[in-house]
């Protein structure tokens, strides 16, 4: 009973300490050491000492309060974690089911108002059911508050004493409670802190309220939180002043993130999904007008000169030079680094440095930090914890509201809290991100240093700024290693053979991987990751798709490379990358797995994974390197693709397989002869004998195995194969590995999470340099062949670079003549002159079948397949045919500069189920990345799309503004 009363009776700490001493000395318990230890850390769970936290109704500071377990009556003591997962899916079902139907209540209806005050009626319509009622009973409870008294006053603050009656059967038990009014503010604090602990006023600071004829309850006491279109208004302004207008990158992740808003919106019920989807058409069809008035291609000169805007030059030297470089790491202007917001799991050298960084993270998102609380320890007195929090935390006490200086604190509740760990680094163990009040300007005041004295020299504001970003950037690097590990341990050899079902990981490996995948999924829209365990809980595979890649994956998964490199040879990391190209021929990032090894079952599971996240899509073409591990995994995952060998791969090891043989340059040299100069099968095979004869390599192992396979991989045998220009079916082709800079053999896996961003970070620059180079200028004509012109307004710069080419090249073939006729289909033959070994002059015979009446045209050197433009050779025969333009079907969407705005489909609202779900969230998510996409052509068309955004948000929500008023 007296515990009780020293814990929710008391409102002053001085009344908590003399109650506990009470207590102690009554029944004599002072040495009992539960309670002894329970009273040192009364800071942490006492109401009176936390006043000044946020608990948004968590707190159960009240008798009787308590908090459940969130899995109450569906875990047990012996609930084993097979049936826990089992059960699962259907916790979380019924819990998102009941919070629904809690909405649709909160929106749809009205509570019963039980009192004539204003306040009830006006917080009936903004707070949700649930929450109202829990305030409509403080409502309720003003008619037991009494003699309501001022206490004392200076300049605008006044204290006031408000007496309530604790019960009808006792009437002289009866509680004071002082409260603080601000005049000047409306702001008002009782001591019995209702606000903090529930995050609605009391009966005791409406009293006040009301005595001073406030008609409302100030804006600063209603919460988002509790109200009924709280996830609506709580998705932050994404407002164009945190973005750097001159980075592109930027603009796509602003969008992106402004659309899942509408898209999150558009899911509340059928009517918004399709307003929200009907605002997405005409989004659309807005963003395009820009394209329409602004594009320099509407009419492309017919003359052979450079037709350049003024406009990419100059975009061109902002992202090359000036604001914004290739060669700055992190894509950040110098004058304007960003840093990323604080993550559980980041670790840090010592106290100072992680001040500095969350100083520097404060000073650019426009807020102060201060120091909460600092622990240290007794003997020593060397801290080991402390919470850095926004300068406006917290309330003045009680003590202090007569002073003069106005009030600043909110009550926010950003912070971070952080301990020192065994290996003398500091980590952060807690991260609040949001704050309660509008962030101000970025603050350009020099960072205050904390000293530790001669041990650390002190360093200039711009220095600690660098230092903090590079502190930041490794943090992947340097996170797990908290065993004391010398370091010999770094450099320690992985035992692939002892561990054959698990990830082989150094010291601090799994700590890593978990803190950057953590740390991606709350900083990376759609961040998409699947972990692997092994029977004993190992961490067996690994596998990640950033929200660009996945939006790639939408566009570039016809063809897909995986890259095992690292894995089959032996890399410190047992990376696998799987790899696309996009609409200029770069090579695109489509998925990364970290894999035990190179066993069927792992490459199975690392496909599937894919396989989920892209929605069951199944690529036309799958190119991988030879292996029977893979080839076994390829075939039961994507039974329906055409899975291929590299070519460059198989070519790559011909000095280290046959480089002992007697013959080696002349067998290397018959090899490429058959493999990159035949035409027909037939040609193949009697260049495969001869050579096999000639050299007697017959019983060469890899030569007989190569050739068993020889239809995965020869070009004579994959004419019919689309390989959207990764075929590399010429000599000097080669399939490059996506992270061949950025590793190598003996890379460690924490370093290379750490340059995974960098990677991808400038493959979208590069991307994003050739759309704006693409869009913005035209190409130098060579010649006056009329399908040069053609596709110069049409292809993106790269590409049209590779077709000009073969353009050019149709002056080298010569004697267009035709050799059959079966009907409307023609073959003909075309001679090509060539330059042989030694400079030769050599002339070729290419075979090319035409269908007039179908518009077809294909070559035996099947370059349309291999590389997905029309040959030389095929052009020469539509020329002689009279053919003036190249038919739509040899013009492939993938290659057009404005490939991913016809590439998404026109998802009519016939073709979606009205009861399902996921299809509305499919719809809506398709249009909005259409606009994404459209939106980041140039800063006009970001700035409609954003606009456009905006609108379709306001659009859905008067879906619901109409259905209220119904």
């Amino acid at each position: 009973m007296m515990l009780n009363t020293a814990i929710y009776d008391s409102l002053k700490v001085e009344e908590f300490e003399m109650a506990w001493e009470n207590m102690v000395q009554h029944f004599q318990i002072a040495d009992h050491e539960w309670l002894q230890t329970f009273y040192e850390d009364r800071e942490r769970w006492v109401p009176i000492y936390s006043k000044d936290t946020m608990f948004a109704g968590l707190s159960c500071f009240q008798k009787g309060g308590s908090m459940s377990p969130f899995f109450d009556g569906y875990v047990h003591q012996q609930t084993s974690l097979k049936e826990f997962f089992d059960i699962y899916e259907l916790v979380l079902q019924k819990k998102h089911q009941k919070e629904a139907i809690d909405d649709i209540e909160s929106r749809d209806s009205s509570s019963l108002l039980k009192t004539a005050r204003y306040y009830e009626m006006q917080l009936s319509g903004m707070y949700t059911n649930d929450i109202f009622r829990k305030f409509q009973d403080e409502i309720v409870m003003m008619s037991s508050c009494f003699g309501i008294a001022q206490v004392h006053a200076s300049g605008p603050i006044f204290t006031y004493m408000v007496q309530e009656k604790r019960g009808e059967e006792e009437p002289n038990d009866v509680r004071k409670f002082e409260v603080v009014y601000d005049k000047t503010g409306a702001e008002v604090r009782c001591i019995c802190n209702c606000f903090n602990f529930k995050g609605y006023l009391c009966r005791h600071a409406l009293c006040v309220l009301d005595y001073n004829g406030v008609g409302e309850v100030p804006f600063q006491y209603i919460l988002a939180r509790w109200r009924k279109d709280f996830k609506r208004l709580y998705v932050p302004d994404f407002g164009s002043n945190n973005v750097d207008i001159a980075n592109p990158v930027q603009w796509f992740d602003h969008l992106y993130k402004r659309a899942m808003q509408v898209v999150e919106e558009g899911m509340t019920s059928q009517s918004h999904s399709m307003v929200a989807w009907q605002a997405f058409k005409e989004s659309l069809n807005n963003v395009r007008l820009v394209a329409d008035k602004h594009s320099p291609m509407a009419e492309a000169p017919c003359s052979n000169e450079l037709v350049l805007d003024n406009k990419v030059n100059d975009n061109k030297k902002q992202m090359d030079g000036g604001k914004i470089g290739l060669d700055d790491p992190y894509g950040v202007p110098d004058e304007r680094k960003e840093f990323v917001a604080p993550a559980v799991g980041m670790e840090f050298e010592s106290y100072e440095d992680a001040y500095n960084y969350y100083n520097c993270y404060a000073k650019e998102m426009g807020f102060r930090v201060r120091v909460k609380n600092s622990w240290f320890k007794r003997n020593s007195r060397e801290k080991y914890g402390a919470v850095l929090c926004c300068s406006s935390q917290g309330f003045k006490r009680i003590k202090d509201v007569n002073r003069l200086r106005k009030e600043t604190r909110t009550g926010c509740p950003a912070m971070i809290r952080m301990r020192l760990v065994d290996s003398k680094r500091w980590r952060v163990l807690e991260v609040t991100i949001e704050h309660n009040h509008l962030l101000g300007a970025k603050i350009y005041k020099p960072v205050k240093k904390i000293g530790s004295g001669n041990k650390r020299k002190s360093h200039t504001s711009s220095n600690a700024e660098v230092r903090t970003i590079k502190l930041y950037r490794a943090l992947v690097i340097d996170a797990g290693a908290n065993n004391g590990n010398s370091s010999s341990d770094a450099r320690e050899v992985r035992k692939s053979s002892e561990f054959p079902n698990q990830l082989n990981l150094k010291r601090g490996d799994a700590q890593a991987i978990h803190n950057y995948l953590c740390r991606m999924q709350l900083t990376n829209p759609s961040f998409f990751y699947l972990m692997d365990l092994n029977d004993e809980g190992h961490l067996r595979n690994v596998f990640w798709v950033d929200a660009r890649s996945r939006a790639s994956c939408g566009y570039f998964s016809d063809v897909v490379y995986i890259d095992t490199t690292c894995l089959l040879n032996k890399y410190e990391i047992p990376l696998v990358a799987l790899v696309g190209v996009n609409q200029h021929g770069q090579s695109v990032l489509l998925g990364c797995g970290l894999l035990a090894g190179e066993t069927t079952e792992a490459y199975i599971w690392l496909l599937k994974a894919w396989h989920t996240c892209v929605a069951g899509f199944n690529p036309q073409t799958i190119i991988t390197d030879r292996s029977q591990t893979l080839q076994t995994a390829v075939a039961e995952t994507f039974p329906r693709s055409h899975h291929c060998f590299g070519l460059s791969h198989i070519m790559k090891r011909v000095p280290e397989k046959l480089g002992g043989l007697r013959n080696y340059d002349a067998i290397r040299k018959s090899l490429m002869k058959a493999v990159y100069e035949t035409l027909k099968v037939i040609e193949f095979e009697a260049a495969w004998g001869f050579m096999v004869q000639r050299f007697g390599v017959g019983d060469h192992e890899w030569l007989r195995s190569l050739y068993e396979d020889r239809v995965r991989w020869a070009p004579v045998y994959l004419k019919d194969t689309y390989f959207a220009g990764m075929s590399a079916a010429r000599p000097g082709e080669i399939l490059s590995p996506f992270f061949e800079r950025y590793v190598h053999k003996q890379t460690p896996l924490k370093e290379f999470l750490d340059k995974y961003e960098l990677a991808l970070h400038k493959k979208h620059k590069e991307e994003t340099l050739a759309d704006i180079e693409s869009r913005s200028s035209g190409p130098i004509l060579k010649t006056r062949c009329s399908f040069e012109l053609q596709l110069s307004k049409v292809y993106t710069r790269e590409i049209f670079k590779k077709f000009q080419f073969e353009v050019e090249e149709m002056y080298s073939c010569f004697s267009t003549t035709q050799i059959h006729i079966d009907g409307p289909i023609i073959i003909f033959l075309v001679k090509e002159r060539l330059l042989g070994e030694g400079n030769r002059r050599e002339i070729r015979d290419y075979e090319v079948l035409y269908n007039r009446s179908a518009a077809e045209v294909r070559c035996i050197c099947s370059c349309f397949n291999f590389y997905g433009y029309l040959c030389r050779h095929a052009l020469c025969v539509l020329n002689f045919n009279g053919v003036e333009e190249i038919p739509p079907k040899y013009i492939l969407s993938r290659w057009k500069k404005d490939y991913k705005r016809l590439y998404i489909p026109d998802h009519s609202s016939s073709r979606v189920d009205a009861t399902d779900r996921v299809q509305w969230f499919n719809q809506l998510y398709r249009s909005a990345l259409q606009v994404v996409e459209e939106g980041v052509i140039s800063l006009d068309h970001y700035s409609v799309a954003l606009q456009a955004f905006e609108e379709s948000l306001n659009r859905v929500h008067e879906v619901e503004l109409k259905q209220d008023q119904l």
